[in-house]
């Protein structure tokens, strides 16, 4: 529905006006329609009055670097543009990228056992491939 819309011919060209935007398109050049999306959003929302806060960004599966190449200097700038525009509260600031922050969960791998001591007895099973064959079945050699 929000495609629908905005492709609507009636709109006035200042439909948009006070929005700005930036956008990352994410895609592969082996195909015809490389971005194709992100390439014909982008025209519309100029077309429609809004304004770009970056130019826009296309990540691709084929550069040598995959589309990281293009997404973190994408991100860079973007962070530096809204953080200019949108300081931060006094006392705060941005954490580096090395910040691990502490994890929430932790995860405990369980065995059978531990999973009768909590009460919810589990049994396990081998893949099929590891399992032996069902006792009534009989089999030939290849």
């Amino acid at each position: 529905q929000f495609w629908r819309f905005l492709l609507r011919r009636n709109l006035p060209a200042s439909s948009l006006c006070k929005m700005h935007f930036a956008l990352l398109g994410l895609g592969d050049s082996s195909y015809s329609q490389f971005n194709y999306v992100a390439k014909r959003l982008s025209k519309r929302l100029l077309q429609l009055g809004a304004s770009a806060m970056l130019p826009l960004a296309l990540g691709d599966d084929q550069h040598d670097l995959g589309p990281d190449a293009v997404i973190d200097p994408w991100l860079n700038q973007l962070w530096e543009l809204l953080l200019r525009q949108f300081p931060l509260p006094a006392g705060c600031e941005v954490l580096s990228d090395r910040h691990c922050p502490a994890p929430r969960f932790t995860a405990t791998v369980l065995d059978s056992l531990s999973y009768a001591d909590i009460g919810q007895p589990v049994a396990r099973q081998q893949p099929p491939s590891m399992a032996a064959p069902p006792a009534n079945s009989t089999s030939t050699p290849a």
